[in-house]
């Protein structure tokens, strides 16, 4: 059974949230669960896509109202299957600023063969602002910047990226991202999500 944990460096704040993209390397392989030391609830934010060509997958979870804490550890656990999630890797960002209720919008994801130098995933439709967009894809070339008006937040070897943008007026949204094709092409997840 494989799991993968990351520790936050700093003591996070009560009613902040949290929000996890986690991707891993297998298509039929699942998460059990995803916990952490403070005792916070972690909800589906958006369910496992998969790009089979190269046998990567990606799924969004998230927390809101989180337990002020300091050192807490995020664990996500995969469920002991014919398939093995290898090279799991879990992107873990708080954010302030956000309803202390649960206040998630919208989500959604595309998986796509390469084709363009910039994926896009599908665009958010905000009527309620401020609102916070966050984007976040997995690539197995290397994904190299943020889209235009989006935050670079961390990138992991290059193929995995989180990007957000918090907006202060109505219209449509939709993070991109820019990578390099490797040799014979490839396959991208990017995955949207919108809270208020």
């Amino acid at each position: 059974m494989a799991s993968i944990g990351a520790t936050f460096p700093g003591v996070q704040t009560k009613c902040n949230w949290i929000v996890l993209a986690i991707g891993w390397h297998d298509v039929s392989a699942a998460i059990l669960n995803v916990t952490d030391s403070a005792g916070d609830t972690f909800k589906l934010l958006i369910g496992r896509s998969a790009a089979i060509s190269v046998g990567t997958s990606q799924a969004l979870y998230y927390a809101s109202a989180i337990k002020p804490t300091a050192a807490n550890t995020v664990t996500v656990t995969f469920e002991p299957t014919a398939g093995m999630a290898t090279a799991p890797n879990l992107r873990a960002v708080e954010y302030a600023g956000i309803t202390a209720v649960d206040y998630f919008n919208y989500g959604s994801g595309v998986t796509s063969l390469a084709g363009p130098s910039t994926p896009t995933a599908p665009e958010v439709n905000l009527t309620m602002y401020p609102e916070l967009v966050f984007g976040s894809g997995i690539w197995d070339g290397t994904l190299t910047k943020a889209g235009s008006g989006f935050t670079l937040r961390n990138a992991l070897g290059g193929d995995a990226i989180i990007e957000d943008a918090f907006t202060r007026a109505a219209g449509t949204f939709g993070p991109t991202a820019t990578f390099t094709v490797p040799v014979g092409g490839g396959e991208y997840i990017l995955h949207v999500a919108s809270f208020y």
